[in-house]
């Protein structure tokens, strides 16, 4: 279909934009990428969608009047010269993550021909240099993780009309270059209309100097900055948004533990922030900062960011009060706070502003120190605690009971949870009328129900492609297995899951690892079997050994002697896992009185 075939279907949606449907039924069938209209009051986009679709090439057919292009998550490894030449109406091109498998090689001059093009997303391309002969008219140009070089930045002249530039991610822990970088001064100077630069999550030792004094975002997050210089951000006086945090220690950006800073802390020049009239929003988290300097704060910040750091002390002057004060939001959260006396001040000018904003005050913004105030709100400090030692005492000594009363409980809910709640469900079954079931082999709907430990892949895999099919797929045809991961209902309490699926199943198939006897879900199973044999004299108990567990019980050395057949022991060569097979069919399918020793039998069967 050609492109004036296509325009000439499409007339009729531009006539009648309240009839505009969502999805456009004039491509072919086997075309792979979904294609809408999206009308608003000024435009009508014309949208083709080919996000993952396993895509090798930019596909044949994408009509000439497409303005939003999404080629991003495939696997195409090379984009040609000529891929976009006839989409001059272009305005929105994404090619993140283009060749999820690896790197992409684009062709220099494969955008020259899109004259609309106002956003271009290249993300996760592994490109080393910024694409050239890019549209003249381009706003946007996303190059974050790639491997771009800051220490050879030379062409970015053919991008100078480029109003935001990310270039994240192009050097840290998880994109790896192994060295850092120090960008020249005035590198980004041709950009004369640029308004964010995004420079997050790099290997930068130094703020850039030299930026065009049109940027109003800079992001500098999470890179290797110890110090902030007085002349850094000179003459960027329309700058309303910087970020700085995550740069002392570095953990963001860094494997565990936290790269740890040189000089402790980020060293910031008292005057490194006088320039910026405009500033409205500092994120100074994460930098190991143990004080704040009055000069910091420009009369226009709105939003400040000082969470985890070091700060012990805040002063009352530190900040703006009253109708000079245009502060909003004041983060303050996880710092060693010092509730003493010289914080007061600070707390009262909290007290005195209501209009400013502080994020989780009450819980987490906390005092370190003094002992007895450690973990408790800052904002519920008591100037009364400075002097009445007798209170301060009973408070400490009140508290320390509480952290020893809540630890035993703690402790005696983990060691005894199963316990009470199996003990709890029964007396609640008593209250309630309970009695016994007489199960029937017509009552079952299921051969079995198989307990095994669900959060190890390996146990899980082995149970439902080999157990499964084994018993399932293989041999006779019976009622099939009843397995957590496939027939449990959601929402349902564990304890009723696994009281419905013993009590409906002829057998209990408990597939044993050293890490699942140990948890309360095994316990809750053994209860509930054991349960079902009292009240119905039925043994249901079925042991998989997966690996050597359980060598020293009573219990199992009682089970083999009892019903010896009734416990496999996954066998160590490949030749004998047929007969394992056999012999666990048998076992779910015999009645385990049959199989038990005659010499035992009687003690343990009724007549």
């Amino acid at each position: 279909m050609d492109a004036t075939t296509c325009w000439l279907q499409l007339a009729p949606l531009f006539l009648y934009h309240f009839l505009v449907p969502t999805s456009c039924h004039w491509m072919p069938r086997q075309f792979p990428c979904d294609v809408t209209v999206n009308t608003t009051n000024t435009t009508d986009d014309i949208i083709f969608n080919c996000e993952e679709r396993r895509l090798k090439n930019v596909p044949v057919g994408i009509t000439r009047n497409v303005t939003v292009l999404d080629l991003s998550e495939n696997n195409i490894r090379n984009v040609s010269l000529d891929a976009f030449s006839n989409l001059e109406n272009l305005t929105l091109l994404n090619l993140n993550c283009v060749n999820k498998n690896g790197d992409t090689h684009i062709a220099e001059g494969a955008f020259k021909n899109l004259t609309n093009l106002q956003d271009l997303r290249l993300n996760g391309n592994g490109l080393i240099n910024i694409p050239q002969i890019l549209p003249l008219i381009l706003d946007k140009l996303m190059l974050d993780n790639n491997k771009i070089n800051f220490s050879n930045m030379s062409n970015l002249v053919g991008i100078q009309h480029v109003k935001e530039l990310y270039l994240s991610k192009n050097c840290y822990y998880w994109n790896p270059c192994e060295t850092d970088f120090t960008i020249e001064y005035g590198t980004f100077s041709v950009l004369t209309k640029l308004k964010v630069l995004m420079l997050a999550y790099n290997n930068l030792t130094r703020v850039p100097k030299g930026l065009p004094s049109s940027i109003q975002e800079l992001h500098l997050d999470s890179n290797k900055i110890q110090q902030i210089a007085e002349d850094d951000f000179l003459g960027l006086t329309h700058l309303t948004i910087l970020e700085l945090q995550g740069n002392c220690p570095r953990c963001s950006n860094a494997p565990y533990p936290c790269v740890p800073c040189p000089n402790d802390s980020l060293d910031i020049h008292p005057h490194a922030f006088h320039g910026l009239t405009q500033l409205q929003t500092l994120h100074l988290a994460g930098n190991s900062l143990r004080f704040i300097n009055n000069s910091w704060g420009a009369q226009s910040l709105q939003i400040l960011d000082l969470s985890y750091n070091q700060l012990t002390i805040i002063n009352k002057t530190t900040f703006l009060s009253g109708p000079e004060n245009y502060m909003k939001t004041l983060s303050l959260q996880g710092n060693p706070f010092q509730c003493t006396c010289d914080l007061l001040e600070f707390i009262m000018w909290i007290k005195d502003n209501k209009n400013v904003e502080i994020p989780r005050l009450a819980s987490e913004v906390t005092c370190n120190m003094p002992a007895k105030m450690r973990g408790q709100p800052m904002i519920l400090f008591n100037i009364d605690d400075c002097n009445e030692d007798n209170i301060a005492f009973l408070i400490y000594s009140l508290s320390t009971s509480l952290i020893m009363f809540t630890v035993v409980i703690t402790m005696a809910g983990h060691a005894f949870y199963w316990d009470a709640s199996y003990i709890l469900y029964y007396l609640r079954a008593k209250l309630k009328g309970y009695h016994s079931l007489k199960s029937t082999t017509t009552d079952n709907l299921y051969d079995a129900f198989v307990t095994y430990d669900t959060r190890d892949p390996l146990v899980s895999d082995w149970v439902l492609n080999q157990l499964r099919v084994q018993l399932e797929e293989r041999g006779e045809r019976h009622l099939p297995l009843c397995l957590e991961e496939r027939d449990w209902a959601p929402g349902v309490p564990l304890i009723d899951n696994l009281f419905q699926s013993i009590r409906k199943s002829r057998k209990t198939v408990f597939v044993l690892t050293e890490a699942y006897i140990r948890t309360g879900n095994f316990r809750m199973a053994v209860y509930l079997a054991h349960q079902r044999l009292l009240d119905e004299n039925i043994d249901v108990i079925v042991l998989v050994l997966l690996e050597p567990v359980l060598q020293h019980s009573h219990f199992l050395l009682l089970r083999r002697r009892l019903c010896g057949r009734s416990v496999l022991e996954w066998p160590q060569s490949a030749a004998a896992e047929t007969w394992f097979w056999q012999h666990l069919r048998n076992a779910v399918r015999l009645d385990n009185q049959v199989m038990y020793n005659k010499i035992y039998s009687r003690y343990f069967t009724s007549k």
